[in-house]
């Protein structure tokens, strides 16, 4: 078994055994606590380790009282590392909520969980681990109108953002540090560098000043700055003459709805443009006062800050007029866990002087870019890629996305809401045909405009329908829903050669080891992506849109084993047949899957379409008629034959 599905094995049994034993927040500390005492046995410096907090001692301790164990394990850990965790971390009272039997199967599943990868400097199992510790309690994280960030969403936010090396990211409130994490592997992945950004951030709560340390940490990123304060009432990053630092990026998710006090406008950045009743403006003026002038601020906020009026109306039109706003992009309803309330991204310009610079503003619906996953929506990587591309390329593209200047923005009174600016595809099927309700048949032009789609997957409509003498067209006489069950066979031959040309390319997927082995993950990444284009556009069955999407939801989902591919193939005499074969299989196998999922998704839309003809035009209207007379017929009849007056007519009294 690979190290990776050890792991996820040990923590679900982990989390089997703590389940309904302590809410989320205990839950959280107590794998803290223990993640971090395993982890600092191969990381000494980052940590001062007292002796009751070793690993091994905690080992032998553990088999005479696993309870009393754990507990000073933690206690030493704590008071010796007091700027980094707080009190909470130490009271874990754990005898309140698990058995000795209990506390021993925990110490003995946290031994057996391979902290050292089997690829060497390859840092990523214990921050994964950590991540999913933190996503179980997720859902229930929120504080002052704070939600998490989800990872589709932080993913979002650093592609808008786009950090080059050499840069500082800053998160004025951080939380557990995920966005930082986020912009660090971004950069690693073009650079194959994982210290390549300067990274800060603060949060106002100690609790997440410690998840944001140990989760960076735990990440490998070891020289993050991380400070305790509340960005507006205390900022703790200035320079030397107490003005807000500037950074080259911001990116955030502020709590939103807090009520204005006049103590946040401790600094007179926050209030530049203006003070409100909320705080929500503020800590948007807070990441404009903290964007060098070429910087660049992506942060998550309420749908209300992009239209209320009054004050806020007034902060909102100065912020426009001086170009501060680049982009507007509206989210999909459910991706913020414990809410169904909507949120947008705004993503903001630093402040340039120069007049003939760009003040018009991007705005991007992407409200059903989403995919669904028991009732919670979600980005997928397809929908991430899409809507950072239309950002940095600044596309037109119909319902989706479009630039607006400064003179209509003020005609809609400074309203941000990208619904004024972009309007949905209109779901109102055509009109159907008066004449082919009446008399039958499926009116030729709807046929035809659907005909390039059923041409693809190789099916010739001439074949499913019969003409009429009217000019319109028939089905058969077995039934359209006959025909259209025999729809998947016709198309099999298409899908078949689809799925073979994915194949056929994924033989040749890891070979160029030049481009496999040598180039950061990233352009190895555009590399495969254009040549896994090249490859199916020939067919003209996907779109381009639909191959891009393919390729990018498969290669995120499965860049972890990828990213092992990459080390096994640098190493000397380095083959694909023998450590890689399984990594290869499992790889591979996962893309001709999605490339299946695909096609049938195209088949079944073209059985929907027919079936639509079927049910709106057959039977006509007139066959209905004559359908309705002769069964009346035929039951007055029966009905006279019994000896009844048909049709019935009630006695008058």
């Amino acid at each position: 078994m690979r190290t990776t599905d050890l792991a996820d094995t040990i923590m679900f049994e982990i989390a089997g055994l703590l389940r309904g034993k302590m809410d989320s927040a205990e839950y959280r500390r107590v794998m803290s606590v223990l993640l971090v005492l395993k982890w600092a046995r191969d990381h000494p410096v980052r940590l001062e380790i007292p002796p009751k907090a070793r690993w091994n001692q905690v080992l032998e301790a553990a088999n005479s009282s696993p309870i009393e164990a754990l507990e000073d394990a933690a206690s030493a850990l704590v008071f010796n590392n007091r700027d980094v965790f707080d009190d909470s971390f130490e009271r874990m009272e754990l005898g309140k909520r698990l058995s000795d039997g209990d506390a021993w199967q925990l110490v003995a599943l946290f031994d057996k969980i391979p902290l050292d990868d089997e690829i060497p400097g390859f840092n990523h199992l214990v921050g994964r681990i950590y991540d999913q510790v933190l996503a179980t309690f997720l859902d229930d994280g929120k504080r002052g109108g704070q939600f998490g960030t989800p990872p589709s969403v932080r993913q979002l936010m650093v592609q808008l953002a786009n950090p080059q090396p050499g840069q500082s990211v800053y998160d004025p409130c951080v939380g557990t540090g995920g966005l930082l994490i986020a912009a660090d592997e971004y950069v690693a992945e073009r650079t194959d560098r994982h210290d390549a950004l300067a990274l800060f951030g603060q949060d106002v709560n100690m609790q997440q000043h410690t998840l944001a340390w140990l989760n960076l940490n735990l990440h490998g990123i070891a020289d993050a700055s991380i400070r305790i304060g509340d960005a507006l009432l205390d900022p703790c990053f200035q320079n030397t003459t107490g003005a807000l630092r500037r950074f080259d990026r911001v990116l955030t998710n502020p709590p939103s709805g807090l009520k204005y006090r006049r103590e946040m406008a401790g600094s007179h950045a926050h209030v530049w443009y203006g003070q409100m009743r909320t705080a929500d403006l503020l800590f948007v003026q807070h990441v404009l006062a903290s964007l060098t002038s070429g910087g660049v601020g992506v942060m998550v906020v309420a749908n209300g800050v992009l239209f209320r009026g009054g004050l806020e109306g007034n902060i909102r039109r100065s912020m426009i007029q001086d170009g501060r706003i680049s982009a507007v992009i509206a989210l999909g309803r459910n991706i913020f866990p414990n809410t169904s309330v909507p949120f947008s991204l705004l993503v903001l310009r630093g402040e340039d002087t120069n007049p003939d610079t760009e003040r018009d503003i991007l705005f991007i619906n992407a409200e059903h870019e989403v995919d669904t996953v028991r009732s919670r929506t979600y980005l997928a990587p397809r929908h991430v890629q899409k809507i950072a591309n239309a950002f940095h390329r600044r596309n037109d593209i119909d319902h989706f996305s479009r630039i607006v200047s400064i003179v209509e923005i003020a005609k809609n009174d400074f309203n941000l809401n990208v619904g004024n600016y972009l309007f949905p595809v209109p779901k109102t099927p055509a009109a159907p045909s008066i004449e082919s309700l009446l008399f039958g048949g499926v009116p030729v032009n709807e046929v035809e405009v659907q005909r390039e789609r059923f041409d693809a997957l190789g099916i010739d409509l001439n074949e499913l329908f019969v003409r009429n003498q009217l000019g319109h067209l028939e089905f058969p006489p077995s039934g359209y829903e006959t025909i259209a069950s025999t729809i998947p066979s016709l198309t099999a031959p298409i899908e078949t050669a689809i799925v073979g040309a994915v194949e056929e390319w994924f033989a040749e997927f890891p070979l160029p080891r030049n481009v496999f082995t040598k180039l950061p993950l990233d352009a190895a990444r555009m590399y495969f992506a254009e040549t896994f284009q090249a490859a199916l556009t020939e067919r003209m069955v996907l779109s381009d849109e639909q191959i891009a999407g393919l390729f990018t939801d498969w290669w995120v989902a499965n860049r972890e084993n990828i990213t092992r591919l990459r080390y096994h193939n640098r190493q000397p005499g380095a083959s694909t047949v023998d450590v890689s074969a399984n990594i290869l299989e499992i790889v591979g196998t996962d893309l001709v899957a999605r490339a299946r999922k695909l096609l049938a998704q195209e088949r079944n839309q073209l059985i929907d379409c027919y079936l639509t003809w079927g049910s709106r035009y057959s039977p006509s209207l007139m066959e209905l008629e004559r359908r309705r007379a002769d069964a009346s017929s035929r039951l007055e009849g029966r009905m006279r034959t019994l000896g009844y007056q048909w049709p019935f007519r009630e006695i008058e009294p």
